[in-house]
């Protein structure tokens, strides 16, 4: 078996891309470092009782009930989008393209 490292495409080197890091936090202990983007979860509805106390994030049959809350799907569309237009800034920064 070959164990030489693979070769890299002259052309277009690799670029260091940039790091999401999400953190969970509560409302009484605030971050204490600014994010650049927030999304507040508290706007979301709860699901019923008896999933929430049945289930957690990890659960699909949960995952699948939220998918079909619109709340929870507008924020999910809107923090996906945010997310994308951050980072291809902070890349066009990376890059010069100011």
């Amino acid at each position: 078996m070959d164990e030489s490292p693979p070769t890299q495409n002259p052309i277009s080197p690799p670029t260091e891309q940039p790091t999401l890091v999400l953190i969970s936090h509560s409302h009484r202990h605030p971050l204490s470092q600014t994010p650049n983007i927030k999304c507040d979860l508290r706007k979301v509805s709860n699901p019923p009782k008896h999933i929430r106390d049945a289930y957690d994030g990890r659960s699909k049959r949960l995952r699948e009930h939220m998918m079909h809350m619109e709340d929870f799907t507008s924020l999910l569309v809107a923090s996906k989008k945010g997310i994308e237009e951050k980072m291809v800034a902070l890349l066009e920064s990376r890059n010069g393209k100011l």
